[in-house]
């Protein structure tokens, strides 16, 4: 971000006023939006994360063998599920 902020202040002054502020204004929106990718980006990592956690913990309670889902295992699923689909928001949203 700090680079796109360089390049921004030394370009920008090889214009006149009306064109220097306009180039400015211009990439203030790509530098808007970029924050925005940044913020998702972090959300996904952190849900990403969680995601990851959680399947190895509900992945270590399995046993070997047909048994039937314990309720230690299904907090761990549904949460599974939950994390599931907020790495898929934040794909989406990317």
């Amino acid at each position: 971000m700090s680079q796109l902020s360089e390049f921004i202040g030394s370009e920008r002054e090889r214009f006149a006023n009306e064109d220097n502020n306009k180039f400015a204004m211009s990439f203030s929106q790509i530098s808007r939006y970029y924050a925005f990718l940044d913020v998702i980006l972090k959300r996904y990592e952190d849900a990403s994360k969680q995601l990851f956690l959680n399947s190895k913990a509900l992945q270590e309670s399995l046993l070997s063998g047909q048994n039937p889902v314990s309720s230690g295992q299904m907090a761990p699923h549904e949460e599974g599920v939950r994390l599931t689909i907020l790495v898929h928001l934040e794909i989406e949203v990317s």
